[in-house]
């Protein structure tokens, strides 16, 4: 046999073996996504928060949801009309 050959069908088993071993990870569950949120929130909002974060985790999703909406939208009112996006209704 050529070695051309062999390396050709070592190559070729090798490519086969890999794409047959590569597959598509499953999406995170709803309670992961939640902890990676709660990770992120840790780490952008100020520790004075950190506690209503906590409990708001520790209770239900939707009011995890809801304590982190009413973070980001307060601080996006405090953040005044110069970095604010615009929201255009009724166009």
């Amino acid at each position: 046999m050529n070695p051309h050959d062999l390396k050709a069908a070592v190559r070729a088993a090798w490519v086969a073996r890999i794409q047959n071993s590569l597959t598509v990870p499953p999406p995170p569950s709803e309670a992961m996504q939640r902890w990676v949120l709660l990770q992120q929130s840790l780490a952008k909002y100020s520790e004075t928060f950190h506690g209503g974060l906590m409990t708001g985790y520790n209770t239900s999703g939707p009011a995890f949801d809801a304590v982190v909406k009413a973070l980001e939208l307060g601080f996006q009112a405090a953040a005044g009309p110069s970095t604010r996006k615009p929201s255009f209704r009724g166009v």
